[in-house]
C-alpha cells in the first residue's frame, strides 16, 4: 500500500469522525431544545390552572349563604331576614313572566307552634313574626292562584290542630291566623300527625 492510499483511508476516517461529531451536535441541540419546550410547558401548566385570586382552581375561597348571617347589635337575626324577604319581593316584581292561574292547587300550610316559637330572637316573638309573614304569604298565593284552596295546620303539644279549613277565600285564613295570635305556642311538635291531617285535608279538599 502506498501513501497516497493511505492519505485516502486519513481523509475518510476525519470525515466519519466530523459526521459523527456533527450528528451528536445535532441530537443534543434537539435534545436541548425539546427539554427547552417541555420546561416551558410545566411552567405554562400550573398557570393556567390559576384562579382569578392568583390561587389554585382547589384552593379558590367560596362563601355560603349561611357564613354571611350576623347578629345586630342586640343579638337578633330580624334584620338579616326582613332584608332577605324584601330583596326576594324585588326579584318577584323583576319577573315579568306571567303566572299560570289555571291550576287547581289544595295546598295545606303547617305551622311550628310548639313551645320553641315562643323564643325572641324576633321581636316581639318567632311565632308573632311567622304569623305577619303568613299573613303576607296567604295573599300573594291565591293573587298567583286565584282558583286554589288552602288550609292551615298548626303542631302544638305534640298533635295537629287545625286553624282554617279547605278554602279559597283568603279572608278566612288571614282571620283564623289573626286568632292564632291569642294563643300560646307550646309542648312539642308532631311532624307525622301534621302529615296524616294533611293528607285528610287535601283528599276532602279535592273531593268537595
Amino acid at each position: 500500500m502506498n501513501d497516497d492510499d493511505d492519505d485516502i483511508i486519513v481523509s475518510a476516517s476525519s470525515k466519519r469522525k466530523r459526521n459523527n461529531l456533527n450528528s451528536k451536535a445535532n441530537d443534543n441541540g434537539s435534545a436541548k431544545d425539546s427539554n427547552g419546550k417541555g420546561n416551558e410547558l410545566k411552567k405554562k401548566a400550573p398557570e393556567a390552572l390559576k384562579g382569578a385570586n392568583g390561587g389554585y382552581a382547589w384552593e379558590d375561597e367560596y362563601r355560603r349563604s349561611w357564613d354571611i348571617v350576623q347578629e345586630d347589635e342586640s343579638g337578633s337575626i330580624e334584620t338579616i331576614v326582613s332584608g332577605l324577604v324584601e330583596s326576594q319581593k324585588k326579584r318577584y316584581l323583576k319577573n315579568v313572566t306571567p303566572f299560570q292561574r289555571g291550576i287547581i292547587r289544595t295546598m295545606v300550610l303547617v305551622l311550628d307552634y310548639s313551645s320553641v316559637m315562643r323564643e325572641k330572637d324576633f321581636r316581639p316573638n318567632r311565632s308573632s313574626m311567622m304569623i305577619s309573614y303568613v299573613i303576607e304569604f296567604v295573599s300573594d298565593f291565591f293573587d298567583q292562584n286565584p282558583i286554589s284552596q288552602l288550609s292551615i295546620v298548626i303542631m302544638r303539644n305534640g298533635l295537629a290542630q287545625v286553624v282554617s279549613e279547605v278554602s279559597g277565600n283568603p279572608n278566612d285564613h288571614i282571620e283564623a291566623l289573626k286568632k292564632l295570635k291569642r294563643i300560646e305556642p307550646e309542648g312539642d311538635p308532631s311532624l307525622q300527625n301534621a302529615l296524616e291531617m294533611s293528607r285528610g285535608l287535601s283528599t276532602s279538599g279535592s273531593s268537595g
